[in-house]
């Protein structure tokens, strides 16, 4: 697995090559204002008194503030969602994992994946992190809550008792779904559009990292070790991340406005659909991610079924197959800002739903290591470009008032799909058999993908820049 540090590292280099040509960074950053450090103070409105400098140092102490500015947002970004990415990991990967270690049915793995409800539900909770406190601390409270939910885990893993596991992993699910909410949140108050959209390959990079660090390090553990030290292990990440947060992050502001919970829903509501195109819009949300959904849900019983131990999954689907995802994140993001999102939206979305159909020539042939390990990182590298595209879209289209709100609600939309393929999922698989199961994936994907085609964009030019 890639330590958290290497990780900020590996985005921050990544992401440098092409940032000139996304957004000017001095744009977006208030730099004749904000301490050099922010980002990092208590006091979002701090100020600094300081002689006026000349045109030749000013110059010189804009673009060093903005530099700094610019690395401390790619590292509060970065920490954050994979602060999302490791709990969902929890819930939908490693939870499987150890389903399928234990040798339990297909149909009972599947049916674990009525574990996403909650993340479909958090609209509902949503205005309250809305209109009550910070998003930092609605985070960092989420977060100490799964820690511990997670370790409560561990301590019934030796022994697997149902009631237990599911009662575990679902409240996970709850406090996950809270701590999206509260990240998402806290990403849309504290930047401004423009430098939303140039951090959206760190965002999926970081997301993907923490899948990485879930269905990679923490399964190999499972695997090697037991799955109480891999559960205890996600959970003492999940409370060192929860204490870094706590110190480290600035503090954002409430959002104002309405003073009652119904007003929030309904300014989100109506600035949300009001939007044009949202019709179609809402058809992109519902089945963007069906396809993957399925082939998600039973890739761990597959590839055992190939013959991969947990540990030699861990490696390949979970460590090799996620540095894959994280680098097609990254050239995602970068065809984007090449192309704009406009022109490159349906090609990225073709591709997604065309990479299920290696999963079908697998389990017709059959074959050796090197090939099956060839095919995941493919696959891996290939969602890793469609799930760039899609977070710049659902990005964009949470750009009015209440944006936890909006947001919560958009990625609900996006979560209906993969609870309804997860849960029936092992059904199919059983009854279908690999190949067929996975081309049923492969046609449950062509909604979206024909959606994005009708899908207009609110500006044809590259949404990641100036």
């Amino acid at each position: 697995m890639l330590p958290l540090d290497l990780g900020y590292g590996f985005f921050t280099f990544g992401w440098s090559s092409c940032r000139s040509e996304i957004v000017p960074v001095a744009a977006t950053c208030p730099i004749e204002t904000a301490a050099p450090t922010a980002g990092l103070t208590d006091d979002p409105t701090a100020t600094r008194a300081m002689p006026e400098p000349t045109s030749a140092e000013g110059d010189t102490t804009r673009s060093a503030e903005a530099s700094t500015g610019a690395k401390t947002d790619t590292a509060w970004a970065s920490s954050t969602y994979f602060a999302e990415g490791l709990p969902f990991s929890i819930v939908h990967k490693v939870s499987s994992e150890f389903l399928v270690h234990l040798g339990v049915s297909a149909q009972l793995v599947g049916l674990f994946q009525l574990a996403h409800v909650p993340w479909n539900l958090k609209f509902v909770w949503a205005p309250l992190v809305d209109r009550f406190g910070t998003t930092k601390r609605w985070m960092v409270a989420a977060q100490l809550a799964i820690a511990a939910c997670t370790l409560f885990l561990a301590a019934f893993a030796s022994t697997f008792v149902p009631w237990a596991f599911g009662t575990g992993l679902m409240l996970i699910a709850v406090f996950a779904a809270t701590n999206d909410i509260a990240v998402d949140g806290y990403f849309l108050r504290r930047l401004k559009k423009e430098r939303q959209d140039s951090l959206a390959g760190v965002r999926v990079g970081a997301y993907r990292v923490a899948l990485m660090v879930g269905s990679g390090g923490i399964v190999t553990l499972g695997g090697l070790y037991g799955f109480q030290v891999a559960f205890g292990a996600a959970g003492l990440i999940m409370g060192g991340l929860a204490l870094a947060h706590g110190v480290f992050l600035a503090k954002d502001r409430a959002e104002e406005g309405s003073s009652s919970v119904s007003g929030i829903v309904q300014r989100a509501a109506k600035s949300f659909f009001s939007q044009r195109g949202i019709g179609v819009a809402m058809v992109v949300l519902l089945t963007y991610r069906a396809g993957d959904a399925l082939m998600f849900a039973m890739n761990a019983k597959f590839l055992a079924e190939l013959g991969l131990s947990t540990a030699t999954r861990g490696v390949i689907n979970g460590t090799f197959g996620t540095v894959a995802s994280i680098g097609g994140s990254l050239t995602g993001a970068a065809i984007i800002a090449r192309v704009s999102f406009a022109r490159a939206f349906v090609p990225i979305t073709a591709a997604q739903s065309g990479a299920i159909l290696l999963y079908v020539l697998l389990a017709v042939t059959r074959p050796s290591l090197p090939f099956v390990a060839a095919v995941v990182l493919v696959e891996q590298f290939i969602a890793g470009v469609g799930i760039s595209a899609f977070f710049v879209f659902i990005t964009r289209l949470c750009q009015g008032e209440q944006k936890a709100t909006q947001y919560a609600f958009a990625s609900s939309l996006m979560s209906v799909a993969m609870l309804g393929a997860g849960a029936g999922s092992g059904f199919l698989f059983a009854s279908f058999g690999s190949a067929k199961f996975f081309f049923v994936a492969f046609l449950a994907s062509l909604p979206g993908m024909l959606a994005t085609a009708f899908y207009k964009p609110n500006e044809a030019r590259t949404v990641i820049g100036g």
